[in-house]
Parts: structure tokens; C-alpha cells; sequence
């Protein structure tokens, strides 16, 4: 499978599949967004203890459990900012 071969909302369709190939493309082109934001939280998540790998993991679940189920195709990228941000925020308030 070859993302230039398919569109955002028929590779979402084919992840709620369970088509791992279709994940795997998405995580490829939006991997850039998951780095943006933890770019942003790294001094804070330093001050509470978290290291990359952990801020990383949450995320990837941010990514793929809330943004792309919630899929709108004109707003994806920026409410999957709204959404990473607010997923790694959370996990942050929860270590307190």
C-alpha cells in the first residue's frame, strides 16, 4: 500500500479495519505532529520525571486512539493538535 494511492479518510476507514498497514502510513505521515507537540512539553515533562520515551508513548495513544477516531478531514491537523496537547496535559496532571 502506497499513501499516495489513498486518501486520509479511506486510510482511516481501512485503520478501523484493523488494517495495520493503513496505521503505519498514517503514523508515517503525521509522525511530524506527535514530534511538534512533544517538542513543546519536553521542559515540562523533564520538571515531572517523564522522559521522551514516556511522553512519546502518550502521544501515540493520543494520535491514534482520540485523533483519528474522531477524524474530520478539513480540521485534522489542528484538532489533532488540540488533542495530542490536551492527551499529554492530562498525563501530565495525572503524575501530580
Amino acid at each position: 500500500m502506497v499513501y499516495e494511492e489513498y486518501g486520509d479518510e479511506q486510510l482511516i476507514n481501512l485503520l478501523h479495519e484493523s488494517s495495520e498497514e493503513a496505521k503505519d502510513i498514517l503514523f508515517d505521515k503525521y509522525k511530524y505532529i506527535i514530534d511538534i507537540e512533544i517538542r513543546k512539553y519536553m521542559s515540562m515533562a523533564s520538571m515531572l520525571g517523564y522522559d521522551y520515551n514516556d511522553l512519546y508513548q502518550d502521544a501515540l495513544v493520543g494520535f491514534f486512539a482520540e485523533s483519528l477516531s474522531e477524524y474530520s478531514a478539513p480540521l485534522f491537523l489542528s484538532s489533532s493538535c488540540l488533542i495530542l496537547s490536551g492527551y499529554i496535559t492530562n498525563a501530565f496532571l495525572k503524575t501530580l
